[in-house]
């Protein structure tokens, strides 16, 4: 695998889970209350 896709997969991967972090630590300190 040459550098390029290196740098391409390690983006993808810290923005994939960096978002999914921020939304649970979003999750977390603004719970929803609207739960009919």
């Amino acid at each position: 695998m040459n550098t390029s896709a290196m740098i391409m997969m390690i983006l993808s991967i810290v923005l994939l889970w960096g978002g999914l972090l921020l939304a649970t630590i979003h999750l977390v300190k603004n719970p929803d209350e609207a739960e009919d």
